[in-house]
C-alpha cells in the first residue's frame, strides 16, 4: 500500500541519497531520512521486545560520515546500564 511504498522511497533516500539535486540538500535529506528510517527500527524493538532506546549524537567525529548513534538495551536492564560511568 501507499505507506509501505513511502517507506521504501525514505529507505531508498536514506541508502543511497535519492532527492534534491545540491549536494548540500540532498546530504541533509539523507541524513535525515537516515535517522528516521533508524528511529523506526529502533520502535519497532520498543514495540516488540520490550527495549528502551535512545539517540546520541557524536562530537568530533568529522572524517566519520555518522553525526548520531542510536542505542537500544532490554527494559529490564535500563537501570544497570544508567549506573554505568
Amino acid at each position: 500500500g501507499f505507506q509501505e511504498d513511502a517507506y521504501h522511497t525514505l529507505a531508498k533516500v536514506a541508502d543511497v541519497g535519492l532527492g534534491p539535486q545540491t549536494p548540500t540538500d540532498q546530504i541533509v535529506h539523507q541524513r535525515r531520512a537516515k535517522q528516521i528510517v533508524e528511529w523506526d527500527r529502533l520502535m519497532r524493538v520498543v514495540e516488540r521486545d520490550n527495549y528502551r532506546v535512545q539517540m546520541f549524537n557524536l562530537k568530533d567525529h568529522e572524517g566519520y560520515g555518522k553525526k548520531e548513534i542510536f542505542v537500544g538495551v532490554p527494559a529490564h536492564i535500563e537501570t544497570t546500564i544508567s549506573l554505568l560511568p
